[in-house]
């Protein structure tokens, strides 16, 4: 008798375990798209960084041609 409730009490602990362990390995699986989406929004981001930069230096450059000239 005594032993079945101990059997029993291993199952359901074991049960709630492998429950949590799901929620988070679902959880997990959330975070890591998440961080992908922003490492993708900083890549994007970079590329939009160096292209304004350039485009700066572009502008600053032609101002400086018309006012040399």
């Amino acid at each position: 008798r005594d032993e079945r409730s101990v059997v029993r009490n291993l199952r359901e602990r074991l049960a709630e375990t492998e429950a949590r362990l799901e929620l988070a390995r679902a959880r997990e699986a959330e975070l890591n798209r998440r961080l992908e989406e922003m490492k993708k929004f900083v890549r994007v981001m970079e590329i939009l960084e160096t292209y304004l930069r350039r485009r700066y230096r572009e502008q600053q450059d032609h101002l400086v041609s018309l006012f040399s000239s």
